[in-house]
């Protein structure tokens, strides 16, 4: 069973092949961004448990090949105006090493707001 069960079973949710777990919440326009791009966006990211581990506090820049395997995957699914929420299992975050207020193996979950690509 997926260590994701917390996010229940809306039929919006989609599943892709890597494990990422992902809801559309509002729509996008244009060009999805690459691996070689910065994604200006608005994030904040929750352990299961649903405590705040980072959030920004202005629009951010991510360069999208150099954030962990599963925030990359998401955000390459974006475009732009788009809204996403992601569920990232552990082994496409942080996996069995954790990080900073990340323990290992947390599955984590990120609302994503993609503002520009550049």
């Amino acid at each position: 069973s997926s260590d994701l069960g917390w996010i229940g079973t809306d039929s919006a949710i989609k599943t892709t092949a890597s494990g990422l777990q992902y809801k559309i919440l509002t729509p996008g326009t244009g060009a999805h961004p690459t691996d070689s791009d910065v994604a200006l966006i608005n994030y904040e990211g929750k352990l299961r448990s649903g405590v705040t581990f980072d959030k920004s506090q202005q629009p951010t820049p991510m360069p999208v090949a150099k954030v962990v395997p599963g925030f990359s995957e998401g955000l390459k699914l974006m475009s732009k105006g788009a809204k996403f929420r992601f569920w990232i299992p552990a082994k496409l975050a942080y996996g069995e090493k954790g990080g900073g207020p990340i323990p290992p193996n947390a599955p984590l979950a990120f609302d994503v707001e993609l503002i520009d690509v550049k």
